[in-house]
């Protein structure tokens, strides 16, 4: 429902049908690829296939056309996908906290399961340690504590 055409089709990472994978995307498209110099000066872009590795940037919709190389060398089908991320996924203490603060928010309760669990593991206990010496940042400011 948050887009009118539909195209917004979110997806679970965990989704055995559709698995959702990362990629270590900059170094490998470095080796293709020179970056784009004063990138954010640039509002609009234009990349062709009759064009290989040339992109056309306007500062505006209408200012002059500025055309860049930023081709290396073409990409082969030997050169594959870049390496694979696997997230190592939440720890305990942001688990806790999406389960005890988020969870409400969502209206089905499936939702709620799938996107914020109970988690399995025992909910971390913070220990708080008072300091009787009255010392802040390793002792550069005595008695910055209000007594």
């Amino acid at each position: 429902m948050s887009s009118r055409s539909g195209h917004n089709i979110p997806q679970l990472i965990k989704d055995e049908e559709r698995p959702v994978q990362f990629y270590r995307w900059r170094p490998f498209l470095s080796q293709f690829f020179k970056p784009l110099k004063n990138l954010t000066h640039y509002y609009h872009f234009e990349a062709s296939s009759m064009e290989p590795g040339i992109v056309s940037c306007r500062k505006s919709a209408t200012s002059e056309v500025v055309k860049f190389n930023l081709l290396k060398r073409r990409p082969t089908p030997a050169d594959g996908l870049p390496e694979l991320v696997v997230p190592h996924g939440l720890d305990p203490q942001r688990q806790w906290y999406l389960y005890e603060n988020i969870r409400q928010f969502f209206k089905k309760p499936e939702a709620c399961d799938q996107v914020c669990p109970k988690p399995i593991m025992p909910k971390p206990v913070v220990k708080v340690e008072s300091d009787e010496s009255n010392e802040v940042c390793g002792g550069k400011r005595k008695n910055a504590l209000l007594k």
